[in-house]
């Protein structure tokens, strides 16, 4: 079996992060990767995504393991990422995370190490809808297998990543 290169996306506060680095440390044939820190340097959002991917799509190369995690979003604010941007990742499959709002607003609030805009359970949860239904457009589109994870753990991931 060749390299697996899973796109995890979810809400900020969903705990992409949190999930992505737990399973690189049990794994170590296994890498994270966070999309937002292949965006440009000078503070403003790199909407040239395809720019973006193909820095990413570096790294994965450059990595001889057998799991490469990119931890992301395809939707932000009212953008969405291209298909043609999120077709050069060259994804074996995408993981959508999914959480409470009550909870997501309680990380976000505890978590002072991130600036993040204040939202309300209602718009979380809208945002939340979005990102599960463009990133099942996109899996569509892409033929690729798409997994949405309620409520997610490291054994949740780790359980569906073995199916894929």
């Amino acid at each position: 079996m060749g390299k697996r290169i899973i796109l995890i996306v979810g809400v900020s506060g969903v705990g992409k992060s949190t999930l992505c680095k737990s399973i690189t440390e049990k794994y170590p044939q296994s890498l994270h990767l966070t999309a937002s820190k292949f965006a440009k340097k000078n503070d403003e959002i790199d909407y040239n995504q395809t720019n973006l991917t193909r820095r990413i799509r570096a790294s994965i190369e450059s990595f001889d393991g057998s799991l490469v995690l990119i931890d992301g979003h395809l939707t932000f604010d009212k953008f969405e990422i291209p298909v043609k941007a999120v077709q050069l990742l060259q994804l074996d499959s995408i993981i959508v995370l999914e959480e409470d709002p009550v909870t997501i607003l309680e990380r976000r609030k505890s978590d002072l190490s991130r600036m993040r805009v204040e939202e309300t359970e209602s718009s979380i949860l809208k945002a939340q809808n979005r990102e599960i239904q463009y990133s099942q457009s996109v899996a569509c589109s892409l033929n690729i297998n798409i997994q949405i994870i309620k409520q997610p753990t490291v054994c949740k991931v780790i359980s569906q990543l073995s199916l894929i």
